[in-house]
């Protein structure tokens, strides 16, 4: 534990980023195994969004949520550490 207390608050926002980044595969490839980007362009009333747009816009929001839950996390790990 003592190692970790260690680590430089620069490294580990990095890798909480890169973790998140890991993880955003995961939802991203089963919500468009299981809906069409197309559906969800017209869901939105956006007609002239492509595939890749839609593919890519999700994969960003997947990645800020994983990123905000891992930052979160690792805010009050550290908020933790300095109270003992």
């Amino acid at each position: 534990m003592d190692r970790a207390r260690k680590i430089p608050g620069p490294y580990q926002f990095i890798t909480v980023l890169w973790f998140s980044f890991l993880l955003a595969i995961v939802p991203t490839g089963i919500l468009f195994s299981i809906i069409d980007p197309l559906v969800i362009t017209e869901c939105l009333a956006a007609p002239g969004a492509s595939r890749l747009a839609v593919y890519s816009i999700g994969f960003l929001v997947f990645w800020l949520l994983c990123a905000c839950s891992g930052l979160i996390s690792t805010f009050y790990l550290s908020a933790n550490s300095k109270s003992e």
